[in-house]
């Protein structure tokens, strides 16, 4: 595309990108039957109880660095009251959620949103992204510690530069 034809398309994109926040100060903010309808039309309600299982994993985990000696029938009661706590009280993390929601979107906005889940792609993005999530965490976890170790070495490095014995 020569230069020419592409600043139509920004002059329009930056037109657009100045006006967003005039007309989102004018949209009204989302209800919370709205935002209570989006979180369960993308089945996060659903996904949140999927994820008490490595969560109650999590805390099994430092019970057991605490506590030595524990049978596999202790182990598997106590996860089990963790569990029954964790997903009995998931109306507890929603209501958490549904002020977030509302405070950093508009009820156009969850409204649209709403609609883009009910539809194939969207239904088909919902199933997906809990997968898409474990294995971005899963990746970010990975690089953020070869990334941190390089940080911490360049940081050691000025240090030393610097005259700090280290």
């Amino acid at each position: 595309m020569r230069p020419t034809r592409l600043a139509v398309p920004l002059c329009l994109a930056c037109a657009l990108v100045l006006a967003v926040p005039q007309a989102r100060a004018q949209s009204q903010a989302a209800t919370e039957a709205e935002v209570r309808e989006l979180i369960t039309v993308t089945k996060a309600d659903q996904q949140l109880r999927q994820m008490m299982g490595p969560i109650t994993a999590q805390i099994m985990g430092s019970i057991d660095t605490r506590v030595s000696g524990l049978t596999p029938e202790l182990r598997a009661e106590l996860t089990a009251i963790m569990t029954k706590v964790m997903t009995d009280n998931t109306a507890v993390f929603i209501e958490a959620f549904v002020p977030i929601y509302q405070k950093y979107l508009t009820e156009e906005e969850v409204t649209a949103v709403t609609a883009f889940m009910r539809t194939k792609v969207g239904q088909a993005f919902i199933e997906k992204n809990p997968k898409i999530a474990v294995e971005s965490m899963q990746a970010g976890a990975q690089v953020g510690q070869v990334l941190g170790r390089m940080a911490a070495e360049a940081a050691v490095k000025k240090l030393r530069e610097k005259g700090y014995n280290l």
